[in-house]
């Protein structure tokens, strides 16, 4: 009897050479966004911008990776989940939804998962805190927000550097922030922004604010719904009384 090993040893030579030209060997399929702004490919689930719920999407999976297009457009990107019921939320994929709903921030998946991942870093934390102490809870979340969008055209580091230099007077304005990054990448000899990875579609337009908006009644309209949609089986409160879909953990949906 022979092993795999010898078998493939033997049939090696019978083999034509790879094409020069490379290809793809993943499936493509075509899921679509739910209300929480999450697709769903081989019974797991993965976040993409809010700004694309309800819409069709193109998902590219291989063994290691899945990712989402919008036409030709990359829109998101996340390692291959293989566990059963498994989810991946990107923290930045909600920042424009958590600007008009502070209060889910706090107990949310997406901000736990960005904690563990060390893309919410120690910094951050900082920051939030002090902000909220300054500014208030909802104010001081949203200052958050701000800063966070930054990470989408510079350098995580520096980012985390304009927050350490702002001036105290200023430290919440994001404008100062990101003033302060790009003298730091500066400092170190690098580009101050970098290319976003995806052209999002324009968040003035009328359907993107009307799908955002869409999406704050249902965060509210899944609390009655939880018994057909066992993933979220609690809801909890926020800080103005609305409710917010959260999982069996505790920690709300995003």
């Amino acid at each position: 009897m022979r092993t795999i090993a010898q078998d493939i040893t033997r049939e090696a030579n019978y083999l034509l050479p790879l094409p020069d030209d490379p290809f793809t060997t993943g499936i493509t399929l075509t899921p679509r966004v739910d209300r929480d702004g999450l697709i769903t490919v081989k019974m797991c689930r993965y976040s993409v911008p809010v700004r694309y719920i309800d819409r069709k999407v193109t998902a590219t999976l291989t063994c290691d990776d899945l990712t989402v297009y919008d036409g030709r457009r990359e829109i998101a990107r996340h390692r291959r989940l293989t566990e059963r019921g498994a989810g991946h939320l990107v923290l930045d994929h909600y920042l424009e939804a958590l600007l008009t709903k502070p209060g889910a921030l706090e107990r949310s998946e997406a901000l736990h998962q960005a904690r563990a991942e060390g893309t919410f870093a120690a910094v951050h934390e900082a920051f939030w805190a002090a902000a909220k102490k300054a500014l208030g809870d909802a104010e001081g979340t949203k200052a958050l927000m701000k800063v966070l969008l930054l990470h989408r055209h510079q350098q995580h580091g520096d980012v985390g550097a304009g927050i350490r230099r702002a001036p105290a007077a200023v430290t919440f304005n994001e404008d100062v922030i990101a003033l302060e990054a790009r003298k730091a990448a500066q400092t170190a000899g690098r580009a101050p922004t970098v290319t976003a990875d995806t052209l999002a579609p324009d968040r003035t337009s009328r359907r993107w604010v009307q799908r955002v908006s869409c999406f704050q009644r249902l965060w509210s309209a899944r609390a009655h719904r939880r018994t057909h949609r066992p993933a979220c089986a609690a809801a909890s409160r926020d800080g103005r009384g609305s409710h917010t879909p959260t999982r069996p953990g505790g920690r709300a949906l995003l």
